[in-house]
């Protein structure tokens, strides 16, 4: 735990001080690129699992779907970071941009969605 705090300390002490515009357009364009990729791999596990459940619901039980351990742990990672790189712009900067607004809630929901599919007989991590 005390290395992920070191990263996300690393991450965001790397963030200018100053940003132009430019800079910060690129900056909030790539952290929602990457919020949009992990979400459409994590939708794509929770459609999976739902289908399975519902698929094989009248042989006993539920289907479900496998989740990775490590792919698991580097989304929630990932999904963590994006949202407190968001807030530490959002603060340090005094002003909140639309897209940071956008990215740490696609992180959000990253989360929730990952960790309810751990969680839920829908998804069994292996």
């Amino acid at each position: 735990m005390l290395e992920v705090a070191l990263t996300i300390k690393m991450v965001c002490a790397s963030i200018p001080q100053k940003m132009n515009k430019a800079t910060s357009s690129v900056f909030f364009a790539a952290l929602l690129a990457i919020s949009l990729i992990v979400l459409a791999g994590v939708s794509n596990k929770l459609i999976h699992g739902l289908w399975m459940y519902f698929k094989f619901y009248s042989y006993g039980g539920g289907g479900y779907t496998t989740l990775n351990i490590a792919i698991t742990m580097i989304t929630i990672f990932l999904s963590v970071a994006i949202i407190v790189i968001c807030v530490v712009v959002e603060v340090r900067y005094k002003f909140p941009r639309g897209c940071s607004k956008l990215s740490k809630a696609v992180s959000i929901a990253n989360l929730t969605i990952i960790l309810a599919l751990s969680l839920s007989p829908i998804g069994r991590l292996v």
